[in-house]
């Protein structure tokens, strides 16, 4: 008995929570830096997320409080008392945290999702139903939870004798929302990757995309395992021991925070992960100058003529600008211009400044990954100049 009584949880289950807390709270910390001060163009997505965050944040704090009374401590050693609280504290953990917070992280990743979406309406219109089934699904736990007893407070506290329906259908209710949004994990990571594969990018960069993407399939293993202790909520007392249910659910937002920032760094990260392109496509826009040969093979300047120089320091994020969810969404495809006479206006190139022709041939194997940046000029035409040398 005496062994008994000194086992405990509480250390490792905090322990465990804290870290994953803190990798999710630094992700969101980093692409907030990103959006903010690198790239400047913060979206609604990320104010999602922020608030997706707090609700970890309200997690953490009620963990903490479910520390000091009983969580990891078998049912035996835990007084009435600390029941009430324990029972208490897990409710609001399931109303803010496991409920609230896992749904305005979809709400944030669908909102991302859709920048990607461009003319595709069937991908759009699915990201938006899967909205809808989210926002449904959140309706209906928080029913579940609120409901289960009358009064309200029944839920921590039997010494009042409330009325509450039958734990059996209470386990069943709560299966069906993790099946729900296990079901929305997949789609949200796999939707997506069909779009990317069909960008003009380097495969590398389609690699890293689709996987970071994928992350949030590991967010679907954490439902599986909050699933296998929700099967035994019903019959077994000594829930506080393992903590099984809210643990793997608090997990399970922090994860999928994390995940959902991965693919938001690539700005901050690119140039370290060798994501950037080398090639430097021209688009119509505003003003600027850019470099172009005529068909007598002379090398002009089109300064104030509506091109605009696009570099791989101007890639913000996996998301397409209007002129290349126009180009994807309307199937133009991208225009190359073949240019009579370069090859003689890059040896003259080579000749007054050289390696002009190694430049050049550099920018023509790579393909363009501007398609999934925010370009520069909003409503243009993407134009990317393709030299062919010929000795």
């Amino acid at each position: 008995m005496s062994s008994r009584a000194e086992e405990s949880n509480t250390e490792w289950l905090m322990g465990v929570m804290c870290t994953f807390y803190a990798l999710a709270i630094f992700s969101v910390c980093l692409r907030m830096y990103t959006r903010l001060v690198v790239v400047k163009s913060p979206g609604l997505d990320d104010y999602f997320m922020v608030a997706a965050a707090a609700c970890a944040t309200v997690g953490m704090a009620t963990h903490g409080v479910q520390s000091q009374n009983g969580m990891g401590k078998h049912y035996e050693f835990i007084t009435p008392p600390m029941r009430v609280e324990y029972s208490k504290f897990g409710f609001f953990q399931s109303i803010i945290n496991n409920t609230g917070g896992i749904s305005i992280l979809k709400v944030s990743i669908a909102l991302s999702l859709l920048k990607l979406g461009g003319g595709n309406r069937a991908y759009t219109n699915t990201l938006y139903a899967f909205l809808a089934l989210t926002a449904a699904v959140t309706i209906y736990a928080w029913c579940t939870l609120i409901f289960f007893c009358d009064p309200v407070h029944g839920y921590w506290d039997k010494t009042i004798n409330p009325k509450c329906y039958d734990i059996k259908l209470f386990v069943v209710f709560g299966l069906v929302h993790t099946a729900v949004n296990m079901f929305t994990d997949v789609a949200f990571a796999l939707l997506p990757i069909p779009i990317i594969w069909m960008l003009q990018m380097k495969k590398r960069t389609k690699i890293y995309l689709c996987i970071v993407l994928s992350l949030g399939l590991i967010a679907v293993v954490m439902g599986v395992l909050k699933a296998t202790y929700q099967i035994k909520h019903g019959g077994d007392r000594d829930v506080a021991f393992m903590h099984g249910v809210q643990f793997w659910a608090f997990l399970q937002l922090n994860t999928g925070i994390i995940a959902a920032c991965a693919p938001t760094l690539k700005p901050l990260l690119g140039r370290t992960l060798h994501l950037g392109s080398t090639a430097k496509p021209r688009s119509y826009g505003n003003s600027s100058s850019a470099m172009y040969f005529d068909s007598k093979g002379n090398n002009r300047s089109r300064s104030n003529r509506g091109y605009i120089n696009h570099t791989d320091n101007d890639e913000v994020d996996i998301e397409l600008s209007r002129t290349s969810r126009q180009i994807l969404g309307g199937g133009v495809g991208s225009f190359h211009a073949g240019a009579v006479g370069g090859a003689e206006a890059l040896r003259q190139q080579q000749q007054q400044h050289g390696g002009g022709s190694s430049s050049a041939s550099k920018g023509a194997d790579s393909q363009s990954e501007e398609f999934i940046l925010q370009g520069t000029a909003e409503g243009g035409i993407l134009r990317t100049t393709e030299i062919s040398i010929q000795r």
